[in-house]
């Protein structure tokens, strides 16, 4: 089970970043950090729709 807010905001966005860089899929980068698809698919959203701004990822 993951620990809830295991990862920061720049953690995050490098997470992020892996997934863009269309190297992996969303399952093998989620799988690699163990968070869920979900969970990774949210984070991306967020931070199309905020950006880096005061909101969390």
């Amino acid at each position: 089970m993951s620990k809830k807010n295991a990862y920061n905001a720049i953690e995050k966005l490098a997470i992020i970043q892996e997934l863009k860089a269309g190297q992996s899929s969303r399952v093998e980068v989620a799988k690699k950090h163990n968070i869920s698809v979900t969970t990774l698919m949210k984070w991306r959203h967020r931070y199309e729709l905020y950006g880096m701004g005061k909101r969390k990822l």
